[in-house]
């Protein structure tokens, strides 16, 4: 195995770290899952999904990680295929968040890409 994609696992893996920290210290919440369960991040390969509550402390909380990882590692989210996907946010969370992540706006309706697939919900309806 090369060498390269193996030190980029290590180096995420500081990034989930800090992530599951800050959750951990109730600084970042995630997207509540069930009553037990709050989702913060999946991580595989190079493609990284990040699930905030939308909040504004959610928000700092990461823009700080990220801020951290940075000048940890001097690695940085690439500003051109990065998005970020509001939902259900008040005007001063959508503020804070391109505020803070100068990333393109996807409707959440677009759906997510992620690992190169459209990620889509759907609305089904029973048959009669």
């Amino acid at each position: 195995m090369p060498l390269s994609p193996l030190l980029f696992l290590l180096v995420i893996e500081g990034l989930s770290r800090l992530i599951a920290s800050a959750k951990r210290d109730d600084r970042l919440k995630g997207v509540r899952m069930n009553e037990l369960c709050h989702l913060t991040h999946l991580l595989f390969v190079d493609d990284d999904l990040i699930f905030l509550d939308g909040s504004i402390r959610d928000t700092t909380s990461f823009h700080d990680i990220l801020i951290l990882f940075e000048k940890a590692t001097s690695m940085a989210a690439n500003q051109s295929k990065s998005t970020i996907t509001l939902s259900h946010a008040t005007p001063q969370e959508d503020k804070a968040a391109h505020q803070y992540f100068h990333y393109q706006s996807h409707n959440l309706s677009d759906g997510l890409k992620y690992l190169g697939f459209r990620i889509k919900p759907h609305n089904y309806q029973m048959a009669d």
